[in-house]
């Protein structure tokens, strides 16, 4: 009867938080809003749940997306050959005075090479214009859930991290996180080469460096928002691996 009492306290004082929650249109409010209401809707005992699977619903909604900016990537590395041979021919036109129907040109002859190749410059950036704006939302809504829904989350893990106000008490999520965008780097490094060979490389060691760094730089987060980012990260892992698969690029 102590523990019912308990449970009831904890669940009415829950409810309590989220009522008195006056969320504006800040984006990170509208996440802990969508999270909620998931959470609730599913009548999910464990918020954790209710991450991961807002995480993976998000995910497979902007898919189309990154798919779009994937095909425009891949097609922007059989560019580039040709791309460089018309910047030639203008820098050598330079030399000797390029007039404005020269210019014009060589600027229908760069706009039929993207016609040809069906891409443009800025198609590839679709994916991360939609998912960076979600990214940061869900970020800073987790990384402020803790002082808005403290009951909420404190009981809202699960395994070894049963606090979700709490950094992981074993590094465990920290490690995994970085780990899984240290092989998401790996996996898509000959694309991020192919794609621009002149600074491919350093962004590729910027990005192996990074994966490094986050581990002493985040691991005092608390565990909701590395349950995110794990989750995100191991979609977006098992997401780049799929579409290096032959036939998964001949049918999309």
């Amino acid at each position: 009867s102590v523990a019912t009492s308990s449970t009831s306290d904890s669940a009415a004082l829950i409810a309590e938080q989220i009522a008195a929650f006056e969320p504006t249109w800040w984006a990170s409010d509208q996440a802990l809003v969508a999270l909620n209401w998931i959470n609730e809707t599913a009548g999910s005992h464990c918020y954790a749940y209710s991450i991961m699977g807002t995480t993976l619903e998000f995910r497979f909604l902007l898919f189309p997306i990154l798919v779009k900016g994937q095909r425009n990537y891949s097609r922007m590395a059989h560019v580039q050959p040709e791309m460089k041979k018309i910047m030639d021919q203008m820098e050598k036109q330079k030399g000797k005075g390029i007039d404005q129907a020269a210019q014009l040109r060589y600027t229908q002859q760069i706009q039929a090479l993207f016609k040809k190749y069906d891409c443009s410059m800025l198609g590839s950036f679709a994916a991360p214009v939609a998912s960076a704006p979600l990214f940061m939302s869900f970020f800073f809504g987790l990384k402020n859930a803790p002082e808005i829904f403290p009951e909420l989350l404190s009981t809202g893990g699960m395994l070894w991290f049963p606090d979700l106000t709490a950094p992981d008490p074993y590094v465990i999520m920290p490690v995994l996180s970085a780990t899984t965008f240290l092989l998401m780097t790996e996996v898509g490094k000959d694309q991020m080469m192919a794609s621009d060979p002149a600074r491919g490389q350093t962004m590729v060691n910027v990005f192996r460096a990074l994966a490094v760094a986050m581990v002493p730089l985040t691991m005092n987060f608390n565990s909701a928002v590395f349950v995110y980012w794990t989750t995100n990260n191991s979609f977006s892992l098992l997401q780049s691996l799929l579409l290096k698969q032959s036939f998964v690029k001949k049918a999309f």
